[in-house]
């Protein structure tokens, strides 16, 4: 978790609104979150009804333009927002995917490229992905779909 903490914080990004959804870890979660606590918009640490629902209650907190989430074991590579600000600023209903590096753990330097970029058909009849991560929304793109469920 502290690693994928560091990775946004040290993106240097400053218009960041970074919060923590922890779904009430019992292991020295909390004792990392609140050693970033400085740098955090919001963070909380709750039981929760998963994944799911701490992303919602993340996303229902926010306020920015531009939206994701990484999960406690994935990081950012150094300029991620800054590239995705620069390709999603000022767009409207609009949705990035870049590619991500899929490793054995956040001390594992390489991986497998992951590079999926599906096609709409693909996407919609054979339930293909992308790699969660690398996805960048707008807001009212988030507002249009809803809360995931």
């Amino acid at each position: 978790m502290e690693e994928t903490i560091r990775s946004v914080l040290l993106q240097g990004y400053p218009n960041l609104e970074y919060i923590v959804i922890d779904g009430g870890s019992t292991d020295n979660s909390v004792e990392v979150i609140q050693k970033y606590e400085p740098w955090l918009a919001f963070w909380v640490s709750e039981s929760d009804r998963g994944q799911c629902h701490a992303i919602n209650k993340g996303f229902a907190r926010s306020t920015g333009q531009i939206m994701c989430w990484l999960n406690s074991d994935d990081v950012f590579l150094p300029g991620t927002l800054v590239c995705v600000a620069e390709m999603l600023v000022g767009r409207k209903r609009a949705m990035l995917v870049g590619s991500a590096i899929l490793t054995d753990g956040p001390e594992q330097l390489s991986g497998r490229l992951d590079d999926r970029k599906p096609n709409w058909d693909q996407v919609i009849y054979d339930g293909r992905g992308f790699p969660q991560p690398s996805v960048f929304w707008t807001r009212d793109l988030s507002e249009l779909a809803g809360p995931s469920g």
